[in-house]
């Protein structure tokens, strides 16, 4: 029997990853190598020793259903469903699946933030239709759950003096001119924050920014060039950013100093910081995702929704009249009081 984990507890039996590199250790054998990918290292790990799942408990069940969606979903996603997981297992899995209750999931939500328990409680759904496909139960206690209170709209809607004023901030409290960069790029493309993380000098071609979008799988291609043949500025904001980067041997648009690109999570904690300080010095507060929002209503009140769905890459023009409804005023003509 191999010895207890001390680190990456998560992973499945014989399955490690040391230097940056996921290995399967075999009983008898020499190790086999899957490469960085976690995914991918999972996918094959399963391929090579099967799915055993044990009905006997909830925790296992939850690591088989993980397995299975670990190739077909982006890595962001892949990572938010494993830290769903991790707090699903710390509370049910010990516990049979028919002796999880309803009651039980309320108890639960009302241990944690209500928003992501709703997530981590979707997600606990389905590992239970996983486990009735596999024969490991009858039941599904997350059918019976109450439907969440649908969040508040978001209304905010950047100027491009605040966003301009943000940047300024930056500039002067860090030092750091990426971030004002980042915004008129970002007010210009209209990316959404995965998206603009992956920039590299690669996607910029002669005469456009050709970026594959994440959500779509498409080629979104940003035209340097009008249809008048005037310049759209983009290729000078590209060139600007590019000058700007740090001297460092690494494709991206957006890094950090000392060379290395930035996570979501990273760039997200980066962004509290600055928006905290600009909230202190009197600034008024917005998300980085309100950037995108305004991205959207300049092209929806230069040239309409349809030009605006296409940049924001929506599927459902609905979608896109929610991100750029945030500035529409309804105008109403007060009846006259007689006299």
């Amino acid at each position: 029997m191999p010895r207890p984990r001390k680190l990456r507890k998560d992973l499945p039996p014989r399955l490690y990853f040391e230097d940056g590199i996921y290995f399967f250790r075999p009983k008898s054998g020499k190790r086999i190598t899957f490469g960085s990918d976690e995914r991918v290292a999972r996918a094959e790990y399963w391929k090579l020793v099967g799915r055993h799942t044990d009905k006997r408990a909830l925790g296992p069940i939850m690591d088989a259903w993980l397995e299975e969606h670990a190739a077909d979903i982006r890595p962001r996603t892949f990572d938010d469903y494993k830290a769903c997981v991790a707090n699903l297992k710390a509370a049910f899995g010990h516990m049979h699946p028919d002796d999880v209750e309803t009651a039980d999931l309320y108890d639960y939500e009302r241990a944690r933030h209500v928003r992501r328990a709703r997530r981590e409680l979707a997600v606990l759904g389905a590992v239970y239709r996983y486990a009735i496909k596999i024969r490991a139960t009858r039941q599904n206690p997350c059918r019976d759950l109450e439907r969440a209170p649908r969040r508040k709209k978001r209304t905010r809607c950047p100027e491009e003096s605040e966003v301009d004023a943000f940047a300024a901030h930056c500039l002067e409290k860090y030092s750091d001119q990426m971030m004002g960069l980042y915004l008129r790029l970002k007010i210009l493309v209209g990316l959404r924050l995965g998206d603009m993380l992956s920039l590299n000098s690669f996607m910029v071609k002669e005469s456009s920014l050709d970026v594959p979008n994440s959500k779509t799988g498409k080629v979104q291609q940003f035209l340097f060039v009008d249809r008048n043949g005037e310049s759209t500025g983009l290729k000078e904001l590209i060139d600007e950013i590019l000058a700007h980067r740090p001297s460092h041997r690494t494709a991206a648009l957006f890094r950090k100093r000392n060379g290395e690109t930035y996570s979501v999570q990273g760039f997200k904690a980066n962004w509290q910081r600055r928006m905290r300080s600009y909230e202190a010095a009197g600034g008024l507060r917005f998300w980085e995702h309100d950037v995108r929002a305004l991205a959207g209503t300049r092209v929806r009140e230069a040239m309409g929704n349809d030009a605006a769905q296409k940049v924001l890459a929506h599927s459902d023009p609905k979608q896109t009249m929610n991100y750029t409804d945030r500035r529409m005023k309804v105008k109403v003509t007060p009846l006259k009081r007689r006299t």
